[in-house]
């Protein structure tokens, strides 16, 4: 869904842009994506995006005159302003639903991106065998206590019978992991990967990388 209306969200769906792409989706915000790619500056939107983020990184979401850059604060943000998929403020919802946000970028998916900066982007950070591996065995380890935990709280989701914006965080670094053979040997969260992306935002999130990649 590429629609030109007051938000817009810059960055490539191949990256962590997906995320709030497909939060945008299960919101039903009409948006406008600019698939920028901090890798190929050569985009002819480039030097406008620079402007919004000097850090060069993606994705960032402008709403009108407001700006914001990080998928987890977007999101949030998103959550927070259309009252969906995100517990409200001062509860003990809210609270789990933070922690669960935290865990999966502070612990799994720092883990991937060991893996990518030093396998897919070795050129630049230089070979670390011995972190990838570690990375590898920490990333298992913690996915799988999560896992158990889903299993534990009565499921299906991370907040237990509550999709929210930490699943979408969690299904895309899940989605990672499958792509570089790290996936963890977990039933559960093999049929909680399954039903998160049985959405219908998931699909259209998808089909917009999808036409995004042919850019």
């Amino acid at each position: 869904m590429v629609v030109h209306q007051d938000v817009t969200l810059w960055g490539h769906p191949m990256f962590r842009t997906f995320r709030c792409l497909w939060m945008l989706e299960e919101l039903n915000v009409p948006f406008e994506l600019v698939p920028v790619n901090p890798r190929i500056p050569e985009h002819p939107r480039w030097a406008e995006f620079a402007q919004l983020n000097p850090h060069g990184k993606i994705p960032v979401l402008q709403d009108g005159t407001f700006l914001l850059r990080e998928s987890v604060a977007i999101n949030s943000y998103l959550g927070d302003k259309h009252g969906k998929l995100v517990p409200q403020a001062c509860t003990p919802e809210r609270s789990l639903y933070e922690q669960w946000c935290l865990f999966v970028v502070t612990e799994l998916d720092a883990s991937i991106y060991i893996h990518r900066k030093h396998v897919m982007l070795k050129h630049i950070y230089g070979e670390a065998p011995q972190a990838v591996l570690a990375a590898r065995q920490y990333f298992t380890k913690h996915a799988t206590i999560a896992g158990s935990e889903i299993k534990a709280n009565g499921g299906p989701y991370l907040l237990g019978a509550e999709f929210t914006a930490a699943d979408i965080l969690m299904t895309h670094v899940l989605l990672l992991a499958e792509k570089m053979g790290w996936f963890p040997e977990s039933e559960t969260l093999r049929a909680y990967q399954r039903l998160t992306t049985q959405r219908p935002a998931f699909a259209r999130a998808q089909r917009a990388l999808e036409a995004a990649s042919k850019i």
